[in-house]
């Protein structure tokens, strides 16, 4: 009994220190999880990523002395603005900001009344504990299409999004799609009254030579742009092109990606090259771009501007087209020459004239490829001459010019449907290309005039075998640039909306 009587002794001793070293590491471990739930970097990120936002426009509502405030700039994709009703609030908080040298992509104002300093859809995400005096009806007006609130509610954060209006539409590619209808179906677009934003840069490089913007589409609330930001002081100075992405709502820059090697820049004004535009793509999260003029094909994270994947054997991509959850692609530079532009002549006319017609269309073969977004490996490969913008698909096909005829593929297979009868255009130079425009299974094709400011011709065609069903006069649309034509509820629609002779 002794014996026992000390063993239960010791075990209890034991028993003893166990409990009370579990207990130091229970308080640690609370103290520490305590400790990191009052640390303003922890709480931030914390609200950030259970909102899942990768950048744009924040709004710390009743932010105090400003240290989450601070704290909910991650990174450069964000910009963050608090406000406070208590005006010592408001200058504790300019304070603390200012001595981590932050100000300015942080900041801070006065709250004053009940309504929220911002336009309509602007704010990417609003924190806050309390909403105040502001009712959720304002919160929903200032905040974007996907755009988050989170506040508090015994003691987690909760969050609440603003649906995206099915009136809402996007620009996903140079021609808005497939078919290349520029027609949007945006049911929310109003007369303009206001500025929603105004973003960088102020000028282009020069009018003289290439345009500085390339290309520009918008998805899921973003734009993707690429630009030219080389020096303003001389347009002799190399080119420094970006691939950028801004929210769309507030013109926050997200993220931006190099080109180290782009379109001339020296290219003569008015001489395109036509098909640049054609160089990017978007669809929900990602983006499609060529990173380089003669690059291959790139899939990025719309987000972040991170490279997901490259695509085999699309090196020399110059065209992309999107339909669906295919991609077309137009596989080889279209110019009649690949050696680098250079001019003798001095007259900005006059070199103008001299590249467009010697970098004109080549009509060699090149590659049709259809892409399947999915896999990313090719549904099937064809070699065609292929006028510059003249690709296009609708539901069954795809369709081309070929420099004599229209083409009709099979969609899936990628055999050959039908030639349509010879059709003569006018020259193809590198800034024009004939629209071809397909809806309600009818081509609508424009030819252009037989000058350079000359009132051309259009004609339709049947998409199921390609014959003629009408032709029309068309009045001058483009100045060195392909024609206009939009197709509305089963109307053509064009005009004489350029300079020259109708």
């Amino acid at each position: 009994m002794k014996i026992e009587r000390k063993n239960l002794i010791k075990s209890l001793f034991v028993l003893a220190a166990v409990i009370c070293i579990v207990s130091i590491i229970i308080h640690q471990d609370t103290a520490k999880s305590m400790s990191d739930s009052e640390n303003p970097a922890s709480q931030a990120k914390a609200i950030i990523e259970k909102a899942d936002l990768k950048g744009g426009l924040i709004v710390h509502l009743n932010c105090g002395e400003g240290k989450v405030t601070e704290a909910l700039r991650l990174n450069d994709s964000y910009l963050v603005h608090g406000l406070d009703s208590n005006g010592d609030n408001v200058k504790k908080a300019r304070e603390h900001i200012a001595s981590k040298g932050k100000y300015g992509p942080i900041s801070v104002d006065r709250l004053t009344g009940n309504r929220l300093p911002y336009t309509d859809n602007m704010v990417n995400l609003i924190v806050a504990e309390k909403l105040g005096d502001i009712s959720m009806s304002e919160v929903m007006r200032v905040l974007t299409p996907n755009g988050v609130l989170m506040t508090k509610n015994a003691g987690d954060w909760r969050k609440s999004v603003k649906s995206w209006p099915e009136e809402m539409d996007e620009w996903n590619q140079y021609l808005y799609d497939a078919g290349n209808n520029p027609v949007s179906k945006d049911l929310t677009i109003s007369p303009v009254e206001h500025y929603q934003w105004v973003g960088s840069p102020m000028w282009g490089r020069h009018h003289d030579v290439t345009s500085s913007l390339s290309a520009l589409v918008s998805a899921n609330g973003r734009i993707f742009y690429i630009m030219d930001e080389g020096p303003k002081e001389s347009v002799q100075l190399p080119a420094e092109n970006y691939l950028y992405a801004r929210d769309a709502f507030n013109g926050t820059i997200l993220w931006k990606k190099a080109i180290p090697e782009w379109q001339d820049h020296m290219f003569p004004m008015k001489s395109g090259p036509a098909y640049l535009p054609r160089r990017l793509v978007a669809k929900g999260d990602k983006v499609y771009v060529t990173l380089g003029i003669d690059a291959p094909l790139s899939e990025l994270d719309a987000a972040t501007g991170k490279v997901l994947r490259t695509f085999d054997g699309t090196d020399e991509t110059s065209e992309i087209l999107l339909s669906d959850n295919t991609l077309f692609l137009v596989v080889g530079r279209p110019e009649k020459t690949d050696k680098k532009y250079t001019s003798t002549k001095t007259y900005v006319w006059d070199r103008g004239a001299e590249a467009r017609n010697e970098w004109a269309w080549s009509k060699e073969p090149c590659k049709i490829m259809s892409l399947d977004m999915k896999s990313g490996k090719p549904n099937w490969t064809k070699e065609y001459p292929i006028g510059p913008l003249s690709l296009s698909a609708d539901a069954k096909s795809v369709y081309f010019y070929n420099g004599t005829s229209l083409v009709r593929l099979d969609r899936s297979s990628g055999k050959e449907k039908w030639q349509s009868a010879p059709i003569k255009t006018k020259k193809y130079d590198t800034a024009y290309a004939p629209r071809l425009v397909v809806s309600d299974g009818v081509l609508v094709f424009s030819v252009g005039g037989n000058g350079d400011f000359a009132a051309g011709s259009m004609m339709a065609l049947s998409a199921e075998n390609g014959q003629k069903l009408w032709n029309s006069a068309q009045p001058f649309s483009g100045h060195y640039s392909p024609e206009d034509i939009f197709v509305i509820d089963g109307v053509v629609w064009t005009g004489n909306i350029a300079w020259g002779q109708a």
